[in-house]
């Protein structure tokens, strides 16, 4: 089982990599793999899934982010909001609906990212340069949202006001994800991400959010949910 797996690089197949890991394990091949991979949904799992076929006698690819949602809620229904680097709303009711994750160029709003380039808007433009020319420049960004964060819950008013307007955004994510999924008043939502660590920006995305959410604690790691799903795997292949 392989939760999180990184989009591979450039020319480079997923088989290679996890046969990279094969060959330290000294594996040959697997009973059954399970691997949440980023920009693994859809047809680009279907197609991973095709090109992982020789390593294990059972595949199944998915999002990372359908992965976590399918470990918070047990297979069942809910909302996923990612409130970290990036954001993004991951809902499944009657249907599976996403919001948002559209990357820091197009979308991110509420995110760490996104929290530190308003930061950056009230700062000297020198500044914001020196942090846009970095390589790292989105990680480097979002990493203001932390200090941002403790200056709000010590009660400096421009960064209080930053932080409701990110939480509002990502109030948006999750109400416009659960709508798309047809899921009703008070739908479970669990948050995943950096900024749910921080007590005061929970408690002002709990008010962004309202009665119309039942905030819930993930049922399990998504590590231990995909080793339940390779089980079942094999389990249903030998039925």
């Amino acid at each position: 089982a392989l939760p999180f797996w990184p989009a591979p690089a450039a020319g480079r197949r997923p088989a290679d990599a996890v046969g990279a890991l094969w060959r330290r394990w000294r594996l040959r091949r697997a009973d059954a793999l399970v691997l949440g991979g980023k920009g693994a949904a859809g047809a680009a799992g279907r197609r991973w899934e095709r090109e992982l076929a020789g390593l294990a006698r059972r595949v199944r690819v998915m999002g990372d982010l359908e992965l976590a949602h399918r470990s918070a809620f047990s297979e069942g229904p809910g909302v996923l909001l990612i409130a970290g680097t990036g954001s993004a709303a991951l809902a499944r009711g009657r249907r599976w609906a996403r919001a948002g994750g559209r990357g820091p160029l197009l979308g991110d709003e509420g995110s760490g990212f996104w929290i530190g380039r308003r930061w950056l808007d009230a700062r000297p433009d020198a500044e914001a340069l020196r942090l846009a020319r970095r390589p790292d420049a989105v990680a480097a960004v979002a990493a203001l949202a932390r200090p941002l964060l403790s200056r709000a819950a010590a009660g400096r008013p421009p960064e209080r006001r930053i932080a409701r307007e990110a939480a509002g955004h990502l109030a948006a994510l999750a109400r416009r994800a659960a709508r798309d999924a047809r899921l009703g008043p008070r739908a479970p939502l669990c948050v995943h991400g950096g900024l749910a660590r921080s007590p005061y920006f929970s408690r002002v995305l709990a008010g962004a959010l309202g009665r119309g959410f039942a905030a819930r604690r993930p049922a399990r790691r998504p590590e231990d949910h995909a080793a339940r799903l390779a089980v079942e795997l094999v389990s249903s292949r030998r039925g």
